[in-house]
């Protein structure tokens, strides 16, 4: 099941962004939960220009995996873009229905808000060519490279 994060949900959500900030590219920065907190509470508060989603196990009622986006303007332009904070699903629950359903409740969303892109990025270094299978199947096409160097 999918549905909307509640401020129920912190503690879950910010457990999981630990897990992914684990296993990705991301682990050489230190892990800042309150910062993770905060923003995910902003993103669940804000009525129109933040979602927060969560897969949720419908055996054991657990979250699984969730997807984080925010629904703002283009720097360059008045028209509205939905750009991802983050997808994940636990690797225990990975290979099922949850990063799918994410992803396409997220692009309702998009569709609803009137943006006129919904834009979902891999720069974790996560399972990379299997989301991307997953993206380009959900009609996403890939256009940009990221090029990073650690100092």
């Amino acid at each position: 099941m999918i549905r909307r994060a509640v401020a129920a949900d912190l503690d879950c959500l910010v457990a999981l962004a630990a897990l992914m900030h684990a296993e990705s590219r991301f682990r050489i920065f230190r892990f800042a939960a309150h910062k993770v907190r905060a923003v995910l509470q902003g993103l669940i508060d804000s009525p129109d220009g933040g979602l927060v989603l969560v897969a949720v196990d419908d055996e054991t009622g657990e979250i699984v995996g969730a997807i984080a986006l925010l629904c703002a303007e283009q720097w360059f332009s008045d028209e509205l873009v939905v750009q991802d904070f983050g997808l994940f699903v636990d690797p225990a629950h990975r290979g099922g229905l949850a990063a799918v359903r994410l992803v396409a409740e997220g692009e309702r969303w998009a569709h609803e808000r009137g943006a006129r892109t919904y834009e979902l990025g891999i720069n974790t270094g996560v399972a990379v060519e299997r989301t991307a299978r997953l993206f380009e199947r959900r009609g996403l096409a890939r256009t940009a490279l990221l090029y990073v160097k650690e100092l």
